[in-house]
């Protein structure tokens, strides 16, 4: 197979043909076929979206067609942009492709290469792959296209070329004595650490996150070298080892982490930007105290929780929000899912520096919460939306939805640009007062206008709202891409609680969090109730805490509606299927997190959902044998 390479014709069209030398061509074909079909599934943000392919095979060659989803003119090939890059941004395209590489086999998904000629970045700093060539793993075959040769090739070491040169590497990791220079000793440490055995293996979990976690680790170094770190103006770092699971103390002792404590969290912003930091300055401010609030949203980044469930959500409305021309999305969540946080976590000024650098300082986020009660009609929106926009800019008199150009024209004059976020748009759906004509004034300025963009936030799917009223005409929801939030994994959950315990507690932590999150599973808001409970009966020195606050969380979450909602959103009828173990797998109901995978099929996240769904449906403790048999005996 001779080697070859995409063609790029353009508006996210690109094309190849290779020369077929098997000998079963048509099973040739089927594969790569295959390997398409499961590329076209993936939603892992460095993977370019394959909207769809075309394979014309022939006697002697076979040409590949695919079209892809967001392919724009801020992409361009990793190579026109390496010499360029720093030390940061290459360790974070290596992460991002290493983090692709997890994603992908857990997925069951091969790639067949690792090739940098397949790597797009972004002008924002994302980089997306292609899907391989057909064939490509058959063409090189004797030098191994794996992440660790892409790694070498980022930070500009030395690539072997034969299979010699392949295992004179290995040994030189292997090597006791690093005399020659080849790999930096940074690299040499982790390699040994690992016991590596093939430099393509992703296939264990603790290497994978050692791998990630070394990369981040050996950017500071290069980019510091014997510079002391700056103080904590970023917690980047703390974010992602809280996404990585390994806390500071744990990371020492494997000698991941070199750096003193009080300076660990590095800037990563400044160290890229090449300037010398200080030695010596004030104190680091003292971490502010979190609590549990359940009656709001998260305000803060100390308050955010999610940077593994979270995280590709914000890379991806980042990669919408970050180019010339805004791109809207829409935020989608069942109630108090953490929809509302999430977009206060999108509009923080650290976070908007990390993504979009240099023009953070262009971008203005303007929220505005529909459930509000003066927002009832289109006069009421308009009156909301311009006094927020005067609260930022003199423009002069806005009074309609005829002013809109009025902002969109400052915009253009100043170089700025505006994304106004609608929290709870389900409510202007539900409202008959606001016509169809409201929707398309919205969607001309959202659409036509560069500079202007929306964040959307809604319970129910957006194609849903649309269909379930009298806007089936209306284009509107076309220009959102939808993003669907859900439960937070164990870690961000056992995490959210611990964090915000007293420290006088530090023994008993781990025990609290676990206990809590077994009862009220991993969704935010009834881990907040119960936080809040244990709370209070914590500082009434109760002889049980735990127990008090599990039952009263209970009774707070039947009582205010939170579980029959859920009750009525899946249905008596599979709801009793899974509590029988008569249902097949769910995965919507496994992706909102009420429903997980068990030794004996789907079964209820949480006891206390549980506890209510068997209360709701008359189902006691013993289960449906126990209900069949109180029926024969004449029992209620």
């Amino acid at each position: 197979m001779e080697k070859t390479t995409w063609q790029n014709d353009g508006n996210g069209n690109f094309r190849s043909t290779v020369l077929i030398h098997a000998p079963d061509k048509q099973s040739f074909a089927s594969e790569y076929q295959s390997y398409l079909k499961q590329w076209q599934l993936l939603t892992h943000p460095a993977a370019f979206r394959i909207a769809e392919f075309h394979i014309n095979p022939s006697d002697l060659a076979m040409q590949t067609q695919i079209v892809l989803t967001g392919f724009s003119e801020d992409y361009e090939p990793i190579g026109n942009r390496l010499s360029f890059l720093t030390p940061l941004e290459k360790a974070a395209i290596l992460q991002q492709s290493a983090d692709l590489a997890f994603y992908m086999q857990k997925q069951g998904i091969s790639q067949q290469t690792w090739d940098m000629e397949n790597l797009y970045i972004h002008k924002s700093g994302i980089c997306q792959w292609l899907p391989s060539i057909a064939g490509s793993r058959i063409a090189n075959e004797k030098i191994p296209d794996s992440l660790m040769a892409l790694a070498l090739m980022l930070f500009d070491l030395p690539v072997p070329q034969t299979d010699a040169d392949w295992r004179d590497l290995k040994l030189t990791w292997d090597t006791e004595e690093k005399t020659d220079g080849k790999l930096p000793q940074e690299w040499i440490v982790f390699i040994k650490n690992l016991s590596m055995q093939t430099d393509s293996d992703f296939g264990n979990i603790f290497r994978f996150v050692f791998f990630q976690s070394w990369l981040y680790d050996m950017a500071v170094q290069f980019l510091m070298k014997d510079k002391q770190l700056s103080l904590p103006q970023s917690d980047l770092l703390k974010h992602l080892r809280l996404f990585l699971g390994i806390d500071e103390k744990q990371a020492e002792s494997l000698a991941i982490i070199s750096h003193k404590s009080d300076i660990l969290w590095t800037d990563l912003k400044t160290a890229s930007n090449g300037e010398t930091l200080t030695t010596s300055g004030p104190e680091p401010p003292k971490k502010s105290s979190l609590s549990f609030h359940p009656d709001r949203a998260c305000n803060t980044i100390e308050e955010h929780i999610g940077q593994e469930s979270r995280e590709e959500i914000v890379f991806r409305a980042y990669g919408r929000l970050g180019t010339d021309d805004i791109q809207s999305f829409a935020i989608i969540g069942f109630s108090k899912e953490g929809k509302t946080s999430l977009v206060n976590y999108i509009r923080q000024p650290k976070v908007m520096e990390r993504y979009l650098v240099e023009n953070a300082d262009i971008y203005t986020f303007l929220y505005i919460n529909l459930r509000h009660g003066n927002i009832s009609d289109v006069a009421g929106f308009f009156n909301a939306l311009y006094k927020e926009v005067r609260n930022i800019w003199d423009i002069g008199r806005l009074k309609d939805g005829s002013d809109l150009e009025r902002i969109t024209e400052y915009l253009n004059k100043n170089n700025r640009k505006l994304v106004v976020i609608l929290d709870s748009f389900d409510q202007v759906i539900l409202n008959q007062k606001f016509p169809v004509k409201f929707y398309g004034n919205l969607r001309s300025w959202f659409s036509t206008n560069k500079n202007v963009g929306c964040i959307l936030t809604s319970p129910n799917e957006l194609q849903k709202l649309n269909a379930s009223f009298e806007l089936l005409d209306s284009p509107f929801f076309n220009i959102f891409q939808s993003y669907m939030i859900g439960p937070l994994t164990r870690i961000e959950a056992e995490y959210l609680i611990r964090s915000r315990l007293p420290d006088s507690m530090a023994d008993k932590k781990d025990d609290i969090a676990g206990r809590l999150v077994d009862e009220f599973g991993c969704r935010p808001y009834p881990l907040h109730v119960a936080g809040k409970f244990w709370t209070e009966h914590f500082l009434r020195k109760e002889k049980n805490p735990l127990d008090s606050a599990i039952e009263e969380t209970y009774k707070e979450l039947k009582a205010n509606g939170h579980y029959e909602e859920i009750f009525t959103h899946i249905g008596a009828n599979k709801i009793r299927s899974v509590l029988e173990r008569r249902t097949t797998s769910d995965d919507r109901l496994i992706k909102l997190g009420w429903v997980r995978k068990g030794e004996n099929g789907d079964e209820i996240s949480s006891k206390q959902l549980e506890r209510f769904f068997k209360e709701k449906l008359g189902i006691r403790r013993e289960g449906i044998w126990g209900n069949i048999r109180r029926l024969i005996s004449g029992r209620k």
